[in-house]
This record gives structure tokens, sequence and C-alpha cells, in this order.
């Protein structure tokens, strides 16, 4: 398959210079706190749609009046806010993926590349025209995500590259089913998710060249889904499999605890490349109070907020943050910042110091949201 470029120079609004700038800030790491990314102007609502590996954002921006017309953009320390296209989506980017190289974005539809906007255009699988992008690989050469007929039946598994085309996650015997994969390793060689046959929803590990396999938690049981997935396969997440409300990492498919807070059952969503960063939200089990949480194995499960300002990026009173996203270094949290005060909305970065540097910041707060968990249990 050839690329092509349909976009005049002026339309691009400067994306070679920002994909060049993007790229050469992804080991950066120099900056550290927290930085607001703006709702485009004319725009009520900006969602991050993805993380690459370092502080390096995608999104889109939506307009309040129904037409639900929307901007893209990237976002990064070094460069800022960069438009990708005036006031419209035209490849069907909303459910858009950046590269873990930040040098491809992509959605149902497309891939394009950022230097030179080359696009490729993504085939739908044989009648099944209803999809949705979920991840890309780590150089951009590989996507992935759902796809279902006209009436939403029929849904499978689907992988997209240059070379091969658009190709269906075969199914085998024992693994049988409506899939909904939510996500795929950096290397592109894993995919995770669950089925959901007529009788039971099963989790699914399936690996290149090895086929599926069902994780099981320490006591036996089959897990429900599988949620997020390191950069290799050889670390995921689920929620589920552990004593109050937890979740369960496996590494090398043997299981052990993600513990949750107290009150609150633990959801993971995004896991770095190394698999030592897990994001996600806490369903408070007796309210709607919802919120998100940060795990490392040196400091446990942490409220965001928490993790944050144990890493010296304080948190203004009175916002909060939600829908969290991981960079593969696991240095960078990004995700929606709501600021009560004010009722605004719109995206944030932050950017942590590297491990070394903050364990002994993490000993007295550890203490406290421990001794807090047991009082409350």
């Amino acid at each position: 398959m050839q690329s092509k470029t349909i976009l005049g120079r002026g339309r691009w609004l400067g994306m070679a210079t920002s994909a060049a700038l993007l790229a050469a800030g992804l080991p950066a790491q120099a900056q550290v706190g927290i930085w607001t990314v703006p709702t485009s102007p004319g725009y009520s609502y900006t969602f991050l749609t993805d993380m690459a590996d370092g502080p390096v954002v995608a999104g889109v921006s939506e307009r309040p009046d129904g037409t639900y017309r929307r901007q893209s953009f990237t976002w990064s320390l070094s460069a800022g806010k960069t438009d990708l296209f005036r006031d419209k989506l035209p490849w069907s980017l909303g459910s858009m993926r950046i590269s873990g190289d930040a040098q491809y974005i992509a959605g149902e539809r497309v891939r394009v590349r950022l230097g030179d906007g080359a696009i490729d255009d993504v085939e739908a699988p044989s009648g099944r025209p209803m999809r949705r992008l979920i991840a890309i690989s780590g150089d951009g050469s590989k996507l992935m995500g759902y796809a279902a007929d006209a009436s939403g039946l029929d849904q499978v598994t689907y992988t997209w590259t240059p070379q091969t085309g658009t190709r269906i996650l075969p199914q085998e015997p024992g693994f049988l089913g409506r899939q909904d994969p939510y996500d795929m390793s950096r290397d592109g060689s894993t995919i995770v998710g669950t089925f959901n046959g007529s009788a039971s929803s099963q989790a699914f590990v399936w690996r290149e060249g090895k086929g599926y396999l069902t994780p099981k938690y320490a006591d036996g049981s089959y897990a429900g889904v599988v949620r997020c997935v390191n950069s290799d396969g050889s670390v995921y997440a689920s929620f589920g499999g552990s004593e109050n409300y937890g979740g369960t990492r496996w590494i090398n498919d043997v299981p052990s605890p993600l513990e949750s807070l107290a009150g609150y059952s633990l959801v993971p969503e995004g896991m770095s490349n190394d698999g030592n960063v897990i994001v996600g939200y806490l369903d408070q089990i007796n309210g709607d109070a919802d919120r998100s949480f940060v795990w490392t194995p040196a400091t446990g499960t942490l409220f965001v907020e928490d993790y944050l300002s144990a890493n010296g990026v304080s948190v203004p009173q009175g916002v909060f943050l939600s829908r969290l996203l991981v960079s593969g270094d696991g240095l960078s949290i990004a995700g929606n910042y709501f600021d009560q005060v004010a009722f605004t909305d719109s995206g944030f970065v932050a950017t942590v110091p590297a491990p070394a540097g903050t364990t002994l910041m993490f000993t007295g707060l550890l203490c406290l949201r421990r001794r807090s968990r047991h009082v409350a249990s």
C-alpha cells in the first residue's frame, strides 16, 4: 500500500515542524509540574484520547452546538498545542491514537504521518463497517480495534498494517463470541480483552504466533476481562481477583494482587511500557464519588492527587482529575482537568521526577494511607 497526501501545505498548520518538536521532546524530562491543555477557541470540551512514550498527548475538542464538529490536536511540553484540522474531523479520528514515538496519529479510517501529512486508508473488515480504533503500536506500524456489522452485531477484533491490510483476529474453540479488545502492547505482539459468549464472559490474552490464553486468578478462577498491557505483553492487569475490591497484575502470566483503597473498587485502564505504573479509576462502592488512582510497586495504590503531590507536583484546590492516561516511560500522567470553582473543563499533563529521586518522599504518605485503610476497615 502507498501513502497519499491529500491536505494542502497550508492546511497542516506547521505539522512537520510540530512533529519534529514532539519527537524531540519525548526523552526530555527536565520539567516537573502540571500543565493544562486548553480547549480550542469556539469549542466547549476537550478530551485527551491517547499518550505517547513521553509528555505528548493527542485529543479532540468538541463544539457545544450539537453539530459534532471536532478539532483534533496534539500537545507537548516543547511545542504546546497544535491543531491538526480546521473545524472538522474528516476521517473519523474520534478515537484518535498517537504512536509511542509521536510520529503517527490514527483513527478508524486512516493513519496519518505527522511529519509530512502522508495518509494511509484503513479498510474496514469485510461486512463490518462499524468500527472503533483501540490502540496503535509504538512505531505506528500496527493498528488494533473492533468492528461490527451495520446492526452492531458480530463484533470482532481487527488489526491493520500497511503490509497486510486489515485482518480479523481468528477465533478458536473455547474462545468464541463477541470480542471486546481493550489494549495492545506497544510492540504489537499482544492483544488483551474479553470474549462475551452466550453464557458468560471470559478474559483473553492473544499473542502473535501463540494464540489465546485465559488468565487465571490466584484462586484458580478465570478472569473476566483484562484492561491494559505493557509494551511487550509480559505484564497485564484487570479488575477483580483480589480481596477488598482490588485488581490483579500478571507478570509472565503469574497473578499478583493490586490493592484498592478502602471504600473503592479498583479498575485499571492504562500501563507504562515496563508495567510498573498503572492508572485507572476507583469506583466508590457506596456512592458516586469516583476517584482516579496511580499504582507503582513502590507506592501501592494512591489517589492521583496524592501521587502527584508526593512527587512535588501540586494540584490546585478544587480541581478534579479523571480519565487518566500514562506515558510509555511512566513519568507523565494526563487526563481530564475539571476546575470545580471556575467550572471549566480542559485537559492536563503532569510530569514527575524519575522514581530514584522520590523514594523518600513517599514514606510518610504511605504510612498515612495505610493507616486510613486500616481504620476504615
